[in-house]
């Protein structure tokens, strides 16, 4: 019955979205004007890509264009990610007319060289003065066209703009540059290097000001630990905390589940990492966050504002977000990941269990 609903609300004209109709006319456009046309839609997710697809290949008139997708190849295909070679067979199909348009997340900016590109559509999607620069730069056809698809709603139009605005103070800036080179090679080339010097001086001081925060922050977590914030028991030392691709904090100490009760959770795969259960203190049924599995070993991952810390003079203090934590953690290590893999033996009582 709700399928039927909205079916009928899709049905419905009064219930269309302007923008994938402008959208629709202007692809279909294209293709009257020149048949052999290869477009480009960009827009800002994956998912987005997935939804857009999906829409074209129920369109009859845009079905026949054999729509494709292409997106980066960091993400599993689970989440809707692309191997390599996927890309590769993707773009010899569209160089060739398989796919007379591919939709793409930002991933084909830079490095697509189709010379029969001639329409780069960006669906509600806009980047900066130089994405805005590339975007366009798709289309390699003589006489190609960039078009921006958006609602008033949402700002990106005025983002249009200013990037207009700011494309055109970059190119007067980069002629000034050029003027300068050819009329006082000497003084443009001084100048050139009293930059690159001041610029070298300010990334150095920024990497000591990095590595003199971290060292306070390793000085003031010496010591301290986790208690639950509700019951107040020990949960763990943060010295057995470790980052996982900067994200994700967790307790790389096989005695912390002794501490807790893991309910299980359905398999969630993000990226190269699969959440599977979710946390609670054993005292007092406290959640404390959720087990990932990542490279084969379980790691408990926890949120920061489930706790109180504690410090070895017994002061204690709370902290809402792990980026404002008064103490380092250290990245991960093949030894912390080998050191939470399971032993024969922990499996063998789990299958007993």
């Amino acid at each position: 019955e709700a399928k039927q609903k909205l079916q009928e609300y899709a049905a419905d004209p009064k219930y269309s979205n302007p923008k994938l109709d402008q959208l629709r006319y202007m692809i279909l456009q294209a293709y009257k004007e020149k048949r052999d046309s290869r477009c480009l839609l960009f827009c800002k997710t994956r998912a987005l890509t997935i939804a857009l697809l999906t829409w074209m290949r129920e369109d009859p008139s845009l079905c026949k264009l054999n729509p494709g997708r292409l997106v980066g190849a960091g993400a599993s295909e689970s989440t809707g990610g692309m191997t390599k070679n996927q890309q590769v067979e993707l773009l010899d199909l569209f160089t060739t007319g398989g796919h007379k348009i591919v939709i793409s997340t930002s991933v084909a900016e830079e490095g697509i060289d189709i010379a029969k590109c001639n329409f780069v559509f960006r669906y509600d999607y806009v980047g900066n003065e130089i994405g805005k620069v590339q975007t366009r730069g798709r289309g390699r056809a003589e006489g190609s066209k960039s078009v921006l698809i958006a609602g008033r709603e949402g700002g990106n139009v005025l983002k249009e703009k200013l990037n207009t605005i700011r494309e055109k103070l970059m190119e007067k800036a980069m002629n000034q540059v050029w003027q300068m080179q050819n009329e006082t090679h000497g003084d443009f080339l001084k100048e050139v290097r009293r930059l690159q010097l001041e610029s070298k001086k300010d990334r150095d001081l920024a990497q000591a000001l990095k590595e003199l925060e971290k060292k306070t922050k390793k000085d003031f977590g010496k010591g301290m630990k986790l208690l639950c914030l509700k019951c107040k028991c020990f949960v763990c030392n943060v010295s057995d905390f470790r980052k996982i691709k900067e994200n994700h904090h967790v307790v790389v100490d096989k005695a912390f589940y002794q501490r807790i009760i893991i309910t299980p959770h359905p398999p969630k795969k993000i990226d190269d990492w699969e959440m599977n259960g979710k946390i609670y203190c054993m005292n007092c049924r406290q959640d404390w966050g959720i087990q990932m599995v990542y490279r084969q070993a379980s790691f408990p991952t926890l949120k920061i504002e489930s706790f109180v810390l504690e410090k070895p003079d017994g002061q204690r203090l709370t902290c809402r977000k792990w980026k404002t934590a008064p103490f380092e953690v250290d990245d991960i290590t093949p030894d912390d990941i080998s050191g939470m893999l399971k032993t024969p033996e922990e499996e063998e009582e789990e299958v007993d269990d």
